[in-house]
């Protein structure tokens, strides 16, 4: 259980480094939280400060969504505890609740979705270019990022049991249940988007700075 807590507390740490606060006020000395949704991920900073930032925002919460779930492999593998085999499920729930309620910016971050691709990333990768794909074709028809994203992640559990089942090596239970969870963090996160989409009111994506 120690190891488990250092996992828990490393992983939230980690994920509460928010790159859409931090660029924000390194880059324009400002916050993205006072504009547009009032989001800290990688689409509202595109909307209020152009490509560049929204491209650093979305490379800073995916590297550490990987990097926390690489990390607790390893330690995995440097201790001997049952708990061991889902050190990584442990750290990607982990570093996505950091990415969503962040301890260092008022518990006001983004909606895990870069953060979420990281952990996937590191989970399984075929899974992440199938889901990168259909998630890149959904915006590109439709335009709105809160549905590409709510649908790619709620594909997850599926995605990664037909991967398994292909592939013939049984049914991985706990990355399975991750990618419930992670569906899950991601629908409660876009609750108000999702919202829209119904009313539609939901607002499209532009790749045009606009503050």
């Amino acid at each position: 259980m120690l190891y488990v807590l250092i996992i828990v507390l490393v992983a939230y740490l980690l994920g509460s480094i928010n790159f859409g606060v931090l660029i924000s006020r390194l880059r324009h000395h400002d916050d993205v939280r006072n504009y547009g949704s009032g989001n800290a991920g990688a689409t509202n900073t595109l909307r209020i400060y152009g490509k560049v930032s929204a491209i650093l925002v979305l490379l800073g919460d995916l590297l550490k969504g990987t990097i926390a779930v690489i990390g607790a492999r390893v330690l995995a593998e440097a201790v001997s505890t049952p708990l061991a085999e889902y050190f990584d499920e442990i750290a990607g729930v982990a570093v996505i609740l950091g990415h969503l309620f962040p301890i260092f910016f008022k518990f006001k971050g983004g909606k895990g979705v870069s953060t979420t691709a990281g952990v996937v990333v590191a989970v399984s990768p075929i899974a992440f270019i199938l889901l990168i794909s259909l998630f890149i074709v959904m915006v590109a028809l439709t335009k709105y990022v809160s549905l590409s994203s709510v649908t790619a992640a709620s594909l997850i559990a599926p995605t990664c049991a037909v991967i398994q089942a292909i592939a013939g090596k049984g049914f991985d239970i706990p990355q399975i249940i991750l990618g419930v969870i992670i569906a899950l963090l991601v629908a409660f996160a876009h609750r108000q988007n999702i919202k829209r989409l119904i009313n539609h009111t939901e607002s499209k994506i532009s790749f045009n700075k606009n503050k």
